[in-house]
Order: C-alpha cells, then sequence, then structure tokens
C-alpha cells in the first residue's frame, strides 16, 4: 500500500471516524464475502489515521528534547539555588539559565548577626561579597558604654562583648561632671567636677548642680562654724559667721627678742620686726639704772 501522507490531528480524527462508521455500515448491510473489504477498509484507515505521539520536526515544530530552558529570569529561580553565593543569581541568557553577579547595592545576607543592611558590592568575576554595617545591638546591662561589641572572632557572626580598655571616653550621666572615662571592670568613671566661676566669699561655695537643663552652677552658704580662710596673715582660726562673713583673731608676734626691737603683723608678710630709734624708751628689766633708753638696738639705763 502507498505511504499515506499525515494530516492534521482534527482532520485525521474526522476521517477516522468516518471511515469507522462507514465500514461497519457496510457490515451490517453486506453478504459475508464483505468482511474481507472491510477489514481491508479499516485497516487502511487506521494506517492513515495513525496519531504520532510527538509531532515530528517535519511538522515544524522543535522536539521537546530542545525546548528552551527558560523564557524569563523567574524560570530559573525556580531551580536549586545550591553553591550559589548570596551576591550570585541566575538569570535567562538564550534560552539557557546563566550564573551572574547581582548589581552592586542589591540586597542580601552575609549570614551574620552582627551587621544590617547587607548589599552585594557588584564586583565583575567570582562572586561578589556580600557586607553589612557592623550593628550589635548595645547590652541591656548597666554601664554599657564601657563595653565593647564586636562580630564574634569564631566567624560564626554573632555579637560578642567585652570590657572596654581603661581610659576609654564615655559619660556618666552626670552633667556635673566631664571627661568621663571607663575604668577597670567596664564601669564608667566620674570624670572632673565642672568648674564654678568663684564669687571671692570664702564662706561660699560655688558648685555645679543637676537641673532639668542639665548642670547649673550655683552658690551656696556655707554653715556658720566652717573654716574659712579671710587672707589675712595676721589673724588665725578663721571661721564663717550666719551672714557668710569669715572672720577671724588676730595673731601674736611676741615675744620681741629685745626691749629695743618692735614686733608687728605686716598685712602681706604676716610677723615682722624693726628695730626702735636711738633714744627710745625701753626697760632693760634692771630696777636699779634709771632712765632706761634704746642706743643701737641695746636697752641702757643710766646708774
Amino acid at each position: 500500500m502507498p505511504a499515506v501522507a499525515r494530516r492534521p490531528r482534527t482532520e485525521t480524527f474526522k476521517r477516522l471516524r468516518a471511515a469507522s462508521f462507514g465500514a461497519w455500515t457496510a457490515l451490517a448491510c453486506s453478504s459475508p464475502p464483505a468482511v474481507a473489504e472491510l477489514e481491508a477498509t479499516g485497516a487502511a484507515a487506521a494506517e492513515t489515521t495513525a496519531m504520532p505521539s510527538d509531532v515530528s520536526a517535519a511538522d515544524g515544530q522543535s522536539d521537546a528534547s530542545v525546548q528552551p530552558q527558560c523564557v524569563t529570569d523567574k524560570d530559573c529561580k525556580k531551580l536549586p539555588g545550591t553553591g550559589l553565593s548570596p551576591c550570585q543569581v541566575r538569570v535567562c541568557q538564550a534560552g539557557e539559565c546563566a550564573v551572574t553577579i547581582a548589581a552592586k547595592g542589591t540586597p542580601c545576607s552575609d549570614g551574620k548577626a552582627c551587621t544590617t543592611g547587607d548589599v552585594c558590592a557588584g564586583t565583575t568575576g567570582g562572586a561578589a561579597a556580600c557586607t553589612g554595617t557592623f550593628a550589635c545591638p548595645t547590652p541591656p546591662w548597666k554601664d554599657s558604654m564601657c563595653v565593647v561589641a564586636k562580630c564574634a572572632d569564631d566567624g560564626s557572626g554573632e555579637c560578642q562583648y567585652a570590657n572596654a580598655v581603661p581610659g576609654t571616653p564615655c559619660d556618666d550621666k552626670d552633667p556635673c561632671t566631664l571627661q568621663d572615662k571607663c575604668v577597670a571592670g567596664g564601669k564608667c568613671g566620674a570624670g572632673q567636677h565642672k568648674t564654678c566661676p568663684d564669687d571671692g566669699n570664702a564662706c561660699t561655695l560655688e558648685t555645679c548642680v543637676t537641673t532639668s537643663s542639665g548642670g547649673t552652677c550655683a552658690t551656696v552658704q556655707r554653715a556658720a562654724g566652717d573654716p574659712c580662710a579671710d587672707g589675712n596673715p595676721c589673724t588665725e582660726a578663721d571661721h564663717c559667721d550666719a551672714a557668710a562673713n569669715c572672720l577671724g583673731s588676730l595673731i601674736s608676734c611676741g615675744p620681741s627678742p629685745s626691749p629695743c626691737v618692735l614686733l608687728y603683723c605686716d598685712a602681706v608678710k604676716g610677723c615682722s620686726n624693726k628695730p626702735q630709734n636711738n633714744g627710745a624708751p625701753c626697760n632693760d628689766g634692771d630696777p636699779a639704772p634709771v632712765n632706761d633708753a634704746c642706743s643701737n638696738v641695746v636697752c641702757a639705763g643710766t646708774p
């Protein structure tokens, strides 16, 4: 039997149905010899209408084995990502899925808890680096400003904490201290007390007090009886009174080494002495002589 050209599937199906119907009609109305003719006709129809499992290349369609692997990038994302770095992605190129470097700034994850905002570096060639900004959370315990956070040395990406080196600047939250520094044990030590202008009164104290607006200088009166210094070298036992005055008692500069040497207190130098003028009356302590007088710092009387 000559080969029969294939027809489109729909047309072939119609012809098969018609051929089968005609053949069975002939069987019902014909004598026994027509059975052989029917079988031959059915065989010819079956050969003519055989439907291939796949459309051949002769029909102008591609075989399933050469179908494109992808049409869009989304098709490639369905493939397993095993072996890819965080900044490697699969894209569709000419129907094939290929691995390429993600664009610079593409969000990624470096797998480290100690970083945030991870993005791809976008370098060309090889696996681009995925890096983030160091962002370990502040520890919840007190004086945490003297505790240093870092990414774990073991490469796990976890946050580790250690005491800051003594001398590291910190803030003890006291507005009246300056230049606070960390001390041993991860604590923030108080710095220098804020200096306030002196009003010149020895019985008042200018100090920094904490207010709602921060550290403010204030003048505080010392208690009565508190020691003070009036700045006068000729007084002693200086103390404050109830009116914030600094008072002291005059000091004694004696005894004099000679009746002809005058002792006195100088407001600058303190106790000082000076010789009496020649002829100045004095007392040499001898009751016999009279008219005692100084002569060259010596006290002598007339017998």
